[in-house]
């Protein structure tokens, strides 16, 4: 018999002040494209240190519109980590690309820069990373690569809303980066992206795309093949109350997962993409490696109502859809990611969580594990 989930994997943190802003734009008449989005925009905008920051209807699309104005082309090539979740493979199929699927670190479970050089061929066109759970992928290895390579980079920033290397959000980092607001991530519109770029030439193609391919006072005038990608007013409405209670809810989810880190130590079980010292972790995931893991995590609900999720169980070729054949792809040798997809089980982490709640989870966890 099923137990009834008493600890959720995630929960948005929201208050009064977002069914206030709801109200407020349900009142107005003006539900959809507005004012609430570009004030959105410009707050995040700032809140990362991106020059341009350009809102639209969820963080699939956001990717796609980021290959589309990188110019990839039908054949194209992207490399990406076989650890990863299946939009960021996806969007490259869906312009017409293939995706390259590399192989990722053991620990941080990021790309792993060492095999890049063997992934690249005469067809690569650019460069697709995630920051695994929210932990910063350094850049740096990945801009030389690019550069010698002449490949564009492009961060699917999903997991990494609070993730910053050297004091600087990675989402600022590259040129062009995108992240996503489903309701499980950090900050919640319910659903919805953000693309963030350092060129406004590509900002000004980006709302053009997201618009139809419109141009700001040329209605029913299309000067690209665009899509409606926008994101509404009560949708950016929520955003805006989000983003001003960003550090209360990165103070929380932090405290909670140096929580998490302390009890699992202590417990001698391994935590993977835990972040490393000078980093800032964005803690959207909260990941360790135990063996048996779908028996442990069936457990871990039926017995003990808690929930988990695993992300991911597969590498990326081995999808359905890719091993099919019906949308190309390659891949390298990816021992890694075959190994650490067997592993890995995400814990519950969000702001609502306490000290008893870490108990329970870690305590289940460990009776679980050694069964």
């Amino acid at each position: 018999m099923s137990t009834e989930i008493r600890i959720p994997w995630a929960l948005p943190s929201l208050r009064e002040q977002e069914r206030q802003a709801l109200i407020e734009v349900y009142d107005s008449g003006w539900l959809t494209m507005g004012d609430n989005v570009r004030l959105f925009e410009q707050s995040l905008s700032e809140r990362v240190g991106s020059p341009e920051a350009v809102a639209v209807s969820n963080g699939s699309i956001a990717l796609e519109l980021a290959l589309q104005a990188l110019g990839l082309q039908p054949g194209d090539e992207v490399i990406l980590p076989a650890l990863s979740y299946f939009a960021s493979a996806a969007a490259i199929s869906r312009r017409g690309g293939v995706p390259v699927f590399a192989d990722v670190d053991a620990e941080s479970l990021n790309l792993d820069p060492a095999g890049l050089e063997a992934a690249c061929g005469r067809r690569t066109r650019g460069l697709l990373w995630i920051d695994y759970g929210g932990n910063p992928c350094p850049i740096g290895p990945l801009m030389d690569f690019a550069e010698a390579h002449g490949l564009f980079l492009l961060l699917d920033g999903a997991q990494s809303l609070g993730a910053a290397c050297d004091g600087k959000s990675t989402l600022s980092q590259a040129p062009l980066s995108t992240t996503s607001f489903h309701m499980a991530k950090v900050m919640t519109t319910v659903e919805g992206g953000m693309l963030f770029a350092k060129d406004p030439e590509i900002a000004h193609l980006l709302r053009s795309l997201r618009n139809q391919g419109e141009l700001p006072g040329q209605k029913y005038v299309h000067h690209h093949m665009g899509t409606n990608a926008r994101m509404n007013d009560l949708q950016a409405a929520i955003g805006r109350m989000q983003v001003r209670q960003l550090d209360v809810i990165h103070a929380a989810r932090a405290r909670v997962a140096e929580s998490y880190s302390r009890r699992l130590r202590e417990a001698g079980i391994l935590q993977l993409a835990a972040g490393s010292a000078g980093n800032r972790h964005g803690n959207f995931l909260l990941t360790v490696s135990v063996r048996e893991r779908d028996a442990v995590a069936l457990r871990l609900r039926e017995v003990h109502g808690i929930e988990t999720r695993v992300a991911y169980p597969r590498p990326l070729y081995e999808q359905p859809v890719y091993t099919s054949g019906d949308w190309p792809s390659r891949h390298l040798p990816c021992p890694v990611s075959e190994r650490r997809c067997r592993e890995i089980l995400n814990l519950p982490l969000h702001a609502q969580l306490g000290e008893a709640d870490l108990d329970r989870i870690v305590s289940a966890l460990l009776q679980e594990s050694r069964r």
